[in-house]
């Protein structure tokens, strides 16, 4: 497939996946409100590359057969009396946090945000205490951090394909970049291993360029673990339609079809495995195809492909690399484990795969499946504890006409079979909502829902057999992310929202966050709760866990603010006011407001922050999209800034599922 009907078929696929969205009743049972389970499909482990090639062509002569019969070039287009153009027939149609973690000489600094201890998650930013390394498009820039009177750019490493995100292990920097190759149109991804013991002058210890995108990374115990999504290859033949003859139909169009038909079978009756999978044998890639370790999800007209890469950092050992046809959503790992889970709209299921990782013997190995009801809404879904494996999902969607047909479940099943099967549930919970967030944390499990007011609810999972919902608590607004405080507390961080005059719906205005106790899950209550600025207040820690920067030591928060301010409520936006970073003391009995601060007039929205300090000053790096701020923890105050090379954050990322 070239690149042109790769980005064709992708955004048909979107479109037609939103179209399903906005219209889909979710095929609901009208007197239970509950849908019949998916089927659990173990994947199929391949005989090897010949058993592939076979089946991939089963699979691209029915997609080719299906892409010819909706084929046309008919677009109705008629010009009326009055010159009017008229409308075409197209148109008609976790736990963890970013906690200080301390280096050499009684240096802390918070580190990557995560879900799971233990479990590291590349970032557009990292830090050892001494140094940051920030990803950007012409390489990766490296600043002398601490002390602060010595802050400066040292270098910038140059690389021909900028990193989209990175890892610090020991003194390795993992620099991981996906990127679209117009020689062979392919995605790609290189990950690059440098030695940073002299971080003034970072040399490159291996490289690894492997096939498709990065869905996500998991960094276990100096391994690697990447999601690849790519897809099969296959240019296919359309039929060749006069437009006039394409509008009038008839034997004309059905030969013309037939004989497109033909040529799509004859064409994929002759492919070979290098013609599928061109790129596993380019010489360029480093990373060859293992025939012994293909393998499929089941689906009849799949053509995406998956593939978990894994890599030890620190020696050469042997890589490993497996290839799934179906594809993934997202990334969940533990120290012993990594999810692959993926939800299918049509059939209102999600499907999950289990890879257990560490063993001696093997980076990874497939363990087994299982599937549920309903779609995830993020990683944080997912969670492992114990031998059990528990999810939280949305079966339907939100409708502003009242006619919502949404439900919510959790689930627990039993990760120490190979078919994952259902041990527990709890289904329908809060109809006509959806999750807004879930955290799962020792034998508690929380879920936010919403579409007018935002009901916290807890879940008691210490029964895997038998969860419960101990209590619920409804406020105003939505959390898209929840911290835990200590075990008997949770921050949110989200929306606040006001009630439409329609009564079907809430505008979302400035940004809350609250602070939960759920010491007594029976009875969760709120401790304390602010709103920052109006509707149109934004912050990047509300779509990336990654930017919200917990110190749990001293308890400071430091938010990105783009704030907006002097909304009249409803649908009506604020103005624009500063981009910056505010910065809470959360404590069990509320939360203070330290600092409000304002960046320079010139700034973007804040991206990421952390916090470096020792015994006798400390400092917070902010970084926009073209600077490198420092501010004095004492002060509060900007005292000091860098450029950052080139940089826009994810925008390198291709993804082609």
């Amino acid at each position: 497939m070239n690149a042109k009907n790769i980005i064709y078929t992708t955004l048909m696929a979107v479109i037609i996946m939103l179209s399903f969205l906005a219209c889909s009743g979710s095929g609901l049972d009208e007197d239970t409100n509950i849908i019949t389970p998916p089927t659990v499909q173990r994947l199929i482990k391949y005989e090897g590359c010949d058993d592939f090639i076979e089946d991939a062509k089963l699979v691209l002569l029915m997609r080719a057969e299906s892409l010819v019969d909706s084929y046309s070039e008919c677009y109705s287009v008629d010009y009326h009396e009055n010159g009017d153009v008229a409308t075409t027939s197209a148109d008609a149609a976790g736990v963890s946090d970013s906690s200080s973690t301390e280096s050499s000489g009684a240096v802390e600094f918070t580190d990557t945000n995560v879900q799971e201890d233990a479990v590291d998650e590349s970032d557009m930013m990292k830090t050892d205490g001494e140094y940051i390394y920030i990803a950007n498009n012409e390489g990766i820039d490296v600043f002398k951090a601490w002390p602060m009177d010595e802050f400066a750019k040292v270098t910038t490493y140059e690389m021909d394909e900028g990193p989209n995100t990175l890892y610090l292990y020991q003194d390795r920097l993992i620099a991981i970049a996906s990127f679209y190759d117009s020689t062979d149109y392919s995605s790609k991804t290189r990950i690059t291993v440098l030695n940073i013991e002299d971080p003034s002058v970072p040399t490159v210890e291996k490289i690894r360029e492997v096939v498709g995108s990065s869905v996500d990374s998991k960094l276990v115990d100096g391994t690697l673990h990447m999601a690849l999504s790519t897809s099969i290859s296959y240019d296919y033949e359309y039929p060749d339609i006069d437009y006039n003859d394409a509008c009038d139909g008839g034997a004309k169009v059905e030969q013309a079809k037939e004989e497109a038909k033909q040529a799509n079978a004859t064409a994929i009756a002759a492919l070979t495995i290098d013609d599928v999978l061109p790129f596993f044998s380019n010489e360029d890639s480093s990373v060859s195809l293992d025939c012994g370790s293909l393998y499929s999800d089941g689906t009849d007209d799949e053509t995406s492909l998956t593939a978990l890469f894994s890599m030890k950092v620190s020696d050469d050992s042997s890589d490993q690399f497996s290839l799934i046809r179906g594809r993934t959503q997202e990334v969940y790992a533990t120290t012993e484990s990594v999810y692959f889970a993926a939800s299918n709209y049509s059939t209102e299921g999600t499907y999950i795969h289990r890879f257990t990782i560490g063993n001696s013997s093997s980076l990874h190995t497939y363990f087994g499946s299982g599937a549920v009801i309903g779609h995830i809404n993020d990683t944080f879904s997912l969670s492992e504890y114990e031998g059990d494996f528990r999810i939280a999902t949305t079966v339907g969607w939100l409708s502003n006409s009242g006619s919502s047909t949404s439900y919510n479940n959790v689930f627990v099943l039993d990760a120490s079979d190979t078919e994952m099967p259902v041990i527990g549930s709890i289904e329908d919970i809060a109809p006509g909502e959806q999750i807004y967030a879930a955290r799962f944390i020792a034998d508690k499990g929380y879920i936010v829902t919403f579409q007018k007011v935002d009901p916290l609810f807890v879940i008691d999972l210490a029964d895997s057999t038998n969860p419960t919902i101990q209590g619920e608590l409804k406020m105003p607004g939505y959390s898209t992310y929840l911290h835990q405080l200590d075990e008997n507390h949770i921050i949110g961080l989200g929306k606040d929202a006001e009630e439409d005059s329609s009564g079907n719906f809430a505008w979302y205005q400035g940004i809350k966050l609250a602070l939960f106790d759920v010491e007594d899950g029976y009875n969760p209550s709120i401790v304390d709760d602010l709103i920052v600025g109006s509707r149109g207040t934004d912050s990047e820690a509300l779509n990336d866990h990654h930017a919200f920067t917990f110190e749990r030591s001293t308890g400071l928060l430091a938010l990105p603010i783009q704030l907006y301010e002097g909304s009249e409520g409803g649908n009506d936006y604020g103005t624009f006011s500063y981009n910056g970073v505010h910065v809470y003391s959360i404590a069990t009995d509320g939360i203070e407001i330290l600092a409000e601060i304002e960046l320079p007039d010139d700034s973007s929205e804040p991206q990421r922050t952390l916090m470096i300090s020792d015994d006798t000053e400390s400092g917070m790096y902010v970084l926009d999209y073209q600077t490198l701020y420092l501010i004095d923890m004492d002060s509060y105050t900007v005292v000091d800034e860098e450029d950052v090379s080139d940089f826009c954050g994810y925008c390198g990322v291709y993804y082609f599922i």
